[in-house]
């Protein structure tokens, strides 16, 4: 049975990421400020903060999101998923096996995993997995360590991966086009997203063009 958030990464959306290098002074206001103007899923990336100023945050903003329909998705740490009770948990190549998070969080939240090859997407399989990360995209300052995957990996992911699965890494607003034409639907933003002077018009304009799914031709 395909996971909610996972069905609905699959329809083609948009997911937003927290980051503090623009306007907001805390990770839980910066997903705030994205789901009031519009984004319904939104992954707290605050992993490099102190734990117990992450597990403050996500305790106000997890019940803060779903009153408003949105979902809640914390970066690597398990514990801090399940202790407040986020929607889902995404993995890293690096962090915890997915098989061993899977067992503990149960089936209610939805596991993610950035993948940046083949081998790793179809590795992916079997695990448990609900949704995969595909990319980088394009070179990112976010994961500076993270060679470019490019697009070829986001098509052959899309037609061999049979996953719901959001495009991220360095994808701007001009460069929706070609990743919808390698069969992705939903795309992961940071600076495209959080770098708009109106958040709310950007969210917005994003939402309709996924909305309009794969370009003719």
């Amino acid at each position: 049975m395909v996971h909610p958030l996972a069905q609905f990464l699959a329809q083609g959306h948009l997911y937003g990421i927290t980051d503090l290098r623009y306007r907001w002074a805390s990770h839980q206001d910066c997903a705030q400020a994205m789901v009031e103007a519009g984004v319904r899923l939104v992954q707290y990336r605050g992993k490099d903060l102190p734990w117990e100023q992450q597990r403050a945050e996500l305790l106000a903003l997890v019940p803060w999101a779903r009153e408003r329909g949105a979902w809640v998705v914390v970066n690597d740490h398990l514990d801090l998923a399940l202790l407040s009770g986020a929607d889902g948990l995404h993995l890293g190549q690096g962090d915890l096996d997915p098989a061993r998070a899977r067992a503990l969080l149960g089936p209610k939240v939805a596991l993610g995993l950035s993948t940046h090859n083949r081998v790793q997407a179809q590795a992916a399989l079997g695990l448990g997995i609900d949704y995969l990360g595909v990319g980088p995209a394009y070179a990112t300052p976010s994961k500076p360590e993270e060679p470019e995957a490019g697009l070829g990996f986001l098509a052959w992911t899309a037609k061999e991966i049979g996953l719901p699965q959001v495009a991220i890494g360095g994808i701007q607003w001009e460069r929706l086009p070609e990743v919808l034409n390698t069969g992705q639907r939903s795309v992961a933003m940071i600076e495209g997203l959080l770098g708009a002077p109106d958040l709310k018009a950007q969210v917005a304009r994003i939402e309709a063009r996924l909305a309009q799914g794969q370009p003719l031709g």
